[in-house]
């Protein structure tokens, strides 16, 4: 790290930059630092190491690079700050940055904000794992390699995780760097739920279906498993994580068996920006008849931020603004039906795979937050075994179904950083830290 003037904050008091002794070292409190970046934003966590994991410090940095972003950090005590931050090691204001400056530019500040602390570990959440990688593992620069190899599957993500990365090993070389893959949880699908209807010389490439969201499922079936015991989590579990990007999961007798989104986290129901389910054939159609959409480039930014809900409405992508203009503008109220459609449809796919259905688990910032469009995905579904209890979903209940329901509908709010966490303790104390194998060398 390098050495600059110490800064105060308010409410952290006054915290050296500079590198501890290694005296000094043993003596601090050592923490694990959860690093998740996503397509615009950037959110981080600080917990305790030992009994409890305490969140101490937690942040975002939302809409990176835009004019309109924010910067928030929080600690368990209370408020931090909110608003612009400017890093006094590169000068960046890290709300302005583009997203791998912010990267640097928030690492940085993280690094100073830490210097009281030692970090044993970086847990960074990698949306998609490529064709290379299978499994939570150490990075090592081999693995940091066949990342960056495989930005091309996944150029809204990866870009920005591997600056996550590369700053984090720069800011604290010392500590364990760690990859959680969000589509681990996916990895043993059944064949046929992974193979893709393309000549076999591609799958023989890795081109497969990976699922993603699965750091959220993991999270979802410990949590259920302490709610409801072994019954529930050994049932036909639907898990439906629906927010800005959504996703579904078939979950029989503990096992993974299906998921809706597919090579890329583009396919599946329709989302915020991002279409879901789309004729190939339009897309090529697309590329003949509009020029702006001629090169992959212009496809990719129109398939995962044009598309969906915010295409559909011309306004916005966001549920929370689009219900509130359902009633008076047609084109919002389209994009809030086309989104209930596509889960629906989705939602029964996912029963007939199973073979029935027991549990549905309703998360995301959607499914556990917008009350309206849960009743309108269950609404109707009695053939299913699935009744909903008007009062307990308008008021957030932990479980929504009535008492004469035969599948308990339950809602459970995601937690991807305290996942995150687990995987990277248990990865320490059990000394699992070699390298795992790739893809490539099974």
């Amino acid at each position: 790290m390098r050495k600059s003037q110490s800064r105060k904050s308010p409410a952290l008091g006054r915290w050296s930059s500079r590198e501890p002794s290694s005296a000094a070292a043993a003596s601090q409190p050592a923490v694990i630092l959860v690093v998740n970046g996503g397509s615009s934003s950037i959110k981080f966590g600080v917990y305790s190491v030992g009994s409890g994991q305490v969140r101490l410090l937690w942040g975002e940095l939302a809409r990176t690079g835009e004019s309109d972003a924010k910067f928030t950090i929080q600690r368990h005590s209370g408020f931090v700050n909110s608003g612009k931050r400017t890093d006094s090691t590169t000068g960046h204001d890290i709300r302005r940055a583009k997203s791998v400056e912010s990267a640097r530019a928030l690492l940085a500040a993280l690094a100073n904000w830490l210097c009281r602390y030692t970090v044993v570990a970086v847990a960074h959440r990698v949306v998609h794992e490529g064709i290379y990688l299978a499994g939570h593992q150490k990075i090592t620069a081999r693995v940091l390699t066949l990342l960056k190899r495989s930005i091309p599957i996944d150029p809204a993500h990866l870009p920005l995780e591997i600056a996550l990365i590369e700053a984090a090993k720069r800011r604290f070389p010392g500590s364990l760097q760690y990859a959680c893959l969000d589509s681990a949880f996916h990895e043993h699908l059944p064949s046929d739920a992974q193979r893709l209807p393309i000549p076999r010389r591609y799958a023989r490439d890795g081109l497969r279906r990976f699922g993603f969201h699965g750091l959220s499922y993991s999270y979802l079936m410990k949590e259920l498993l302490r709610r409801g015991g072994t019954p529930a989590v050994g049932g036909r579990v639907l898990l439906a994580h629906l927010g800005a990007g959504s996703s579904m999961a078939a979950v029989k007798a503990g096992k993974p068996l299906d998921t809706t989104m597919g090579f890329t986290p583009t396919a599946g129901l329709v989302m915020a920006t991002r279409p879901g389910d789309l004729d190939p054939g339009l897309l090529v159609y697309l590329m003949r008849a509009y020029p702006h959409l001629k090169t992959a480039a212009a496809l990719d930014r129109f398939i995962n931020a044009e598309c969906g809900m915010l295409g559909i409405s011309e306004s916005t992508g966001d549920m929370q603004t689009l219900l509130v203009n359902a009633n008076k503008d047609v084109r919002a109220a389209d994009a809030v039906n086309q989104y209930v459609y596509a889960a629906r449809k989705n939602l029964g796919s996912m029963v007939v795979v199973m073979g029935g259905l027991d549990t549905l688990v309703f998360s995301g910032g959607i499914g556990e937050h917008a009350t309206e469009i849960r009743a309108r995905i269950c609404s109707g579904l009695e053939f299913l075994g699935i009744r909903i209890d008007r009062r307990a979903n308008r008021l957030g209940k932990a479980i929504i179904s009535t008492s004469s329901s035969r599948v308990t509908v339950r809602v459970i709010p995601t937690d991807e950083e305290r996942l995150m966490v687990d995987i990277i303790t248990e990865a320490l104390s059990a000394g699992t830290l070699h390298k795992r194998r790739t893809s490539m060398e099974r």
